[in-house]
């Protein structure tokens, strides 16, 4: 017993010791260590950052604990005199680092927890997509320092291993009239970064699950520098529901989009490629696009769409669509195109259309038959700048339906319903059975030019020209008689003019799509 209290009695004195030895190196040091990285957090945002950080308590827990509340980065907001955004803040932020920190050394954070944070993107109005605080986060090469002193990087501040968000709210407020902010609740996500050794500084590996069940799932795979923001996706998968219960987690003006098409469906998009933040248009990237399941209306009407897919890359300031395929309607719908991405995201499109079956669209929301049918198909080439697509529209196309019923369609209705009310031809309507139209068109700045309009149906046959502008007013001159007559004369072009009989009516086609207006012009040629 003796021995073992000789021995347990030396023990605790160097327990002791070496007790009050740590307490003196380190507890005592615990508040100039809160101080210094008090310091480091307010001269990162300083120097490296244009948005400015505010924080509660700043408690340091030796040896490699810290945590920081109430914490702030707030940016002036451009559209408001002396107003400011929060773009982001959280109740708590925990810091696990990696080694005890050390004065002059780098933050070396293993772990940085967020506890319910919330990420706040607010445009700087309708006109300006740039987001406040966000566009603008880092500050440039040029940030006020002596010319004699070296450029920092933001690297040499932060090594970050992990980032955890628990409970976090992320908000994309484009300021639009009367349409929600898309907001995202119940965020959960975990993202891994180690730093890249290499020549380059700043590089991160990284990877990143979130998801809000049920609604959507995202895996980033990449790496991402941290000195100039630029992000570099391996493999990027995005899965979307779309429906009415899920689209406040959408951009506000997709929810506009999708609220009045009530589109739905099963949504992947897939990414590779390279993405400067700062500069979006920039971007080296292969994006691949799918949706099932889907279901678009129009008007009063549906439109199921069996599937799609799209293929679109970003590279040298140019994006490419390099296909579009749908099936849709029964048929299938494909396009292809260019475009560049400078300020007035000049544009060139070719869309081919092959069968659609207009009866299996064109079915009322209570699910009843449509008013008229047929089999669409034609091709259409467009070009213009995207930013003023109904003025300055350029190119062409032709549209083509046959065996159809299209005494119903819109502006057709109302020519032929003024038709057999004023054709007193025997024989009207002994036609075929299935209609049949054609138009040639091209598009002229703010309108598209119907050089060629042919329509044979089973109340009469028509043949025009004129314009439908962009806006949806018409134009339009048409002539109308018995199927016989003019399907007759369509075949003779060239003694048309001069042949018109009493069987064959003119009529002038104004007012809008909506709301046509209808009356016999005395005008007797095409």
């Amino acid at each position: 017993m003796k021995r073992k209290l000789l021995i347990a009695i030396p023990g605790a004195v160097l327990l002791l010791i070496v007790a009050a030895l740590l307490f003196l190196r380190y507890g005592t040091e615990t508040a100039p260590v809160q101080r210094w990285m008090a310091s480091q957090l307010g001269a990162v945002t300083t120097q490296y950052l244009n948005p400015r950080l505010s924080f509660g308590t700043l408690r340091y827990h030796y040896p490699l604990t810290a945590t920081v509340d109430n914490v702030r980065l707030v940016a002036d907001d451009p559209a408001k005199k002396d107003g400011t955004v929060d773009i982001f803040v959280a109740q708590r932020i925990t810091l696990e680092m990696a080694a005890i920190p050390q004065s002059g050394q780098p933050l070396r954070i293993q772990k940085l927890i967020l506890n319910h944070p919330e990420f706040r993107a607010v445009t700087v109005s309708r006109q300006d997509s740039r987001l406040v605080g966000w566009s603008n986060f880092l500050k440039g090469p040029a940030a006020a320092r002596p010319a004699a002193q070296p450029e920092a990087k933001l690297s040499d501040v932060f090594e970050v291993r992990v980032v955890e968000v628990a409970d976090g709210l992320m908000v994309y407020d484009p300021r639009t009239p009367g349409v929600k902010p898309m907001a995202i609740d119940q965020v959960n996500f975990r993202l891994k970064v180690e730093p890249i050794k290499s020549g380059e500084t700043g590089w991160y590996v990284v990877e990143m699950n979130l998801e809000r069940k049920p609604v959507f799932a995202t895996h980033f795979a990449g790496r991402m520098n941290l000195d100039t923001m630029a992000l570099e996706a391996q493999s990027l998968r995005t899965s979307l529901t779309l429906g009415r219960d899920q689209d406040h987690y959408l951009p506000p003006q997709l929810q506009t989009l999708l609220k009045e098409h009530e589109v739905t469906g099963n949504l992947v998009v897939e990414a590779s490629g390279s993405l400067p933040v700062s500069d979006w248009r920039a971007a080296n990237l292969k994006t691949h696009l799918t949706l099932v399941g889907g279901n678009i209306a129009v008007g009063e009407h549906r439109l199921p769409l069996e599937h799609l897919d799209v293929r679109w890359s970003m590279v040298g300031r140019r994006g490419t669509l390099e296909s579009l395929d749908a099936g849709l309607l029964g048929g299938r719908l494909g396009a292809k195109g260019e475009v560049a991405l400078n300020d007035s995201l000049v544009a060139n499109f070719d869309v081919h259309l092959a069968d659609l079956q207009l009866q299996q669209c064109l079915r009322n929301a209570a699910g009843g038959e449509g008013k008229y049918k047929g089999n669409l198909s034609g091709d259409i080439s467009w070009q213009g700048p995207l930013t003023e697509p109904r003025k300055q529209s350029q190119g062409r196309g032709a549209l083509r339906v046959v065996d159809g019923d299209l005494v119903h369609v819109p502006v057709l209705e109302d020519i032929l319903g003024a038709a057999t009310r004023t054709m007193k031809t025997v024989g009207l309507g002994s036609g075929q059975t299935g209609d049949t139209a054609e138009v040639a068109f091209t598009f002229e700045g703010d309108r598209a030019n119907l050089g060629q309009i042919h329509a044979v149906t089973r109340l009469a046959a028509l043949h025009g020209h004129g314009y439908i502008y962009l806006d949806s007013r018409l134009d339009l001159l048409i002539n109308a008689g018995a199927v016989e007559k003019v399907e007759s004369m369509l075949g003779k072009v060239g003694d048309l003019f001069g042949k018109m009989s009493d069987q064959v009516t003119a009529y002038a086609v104004t007012g809008t799509l909506n709301q046509p207006q209808v009356r016999v012009t005395l005008a007797p040629n095409l």
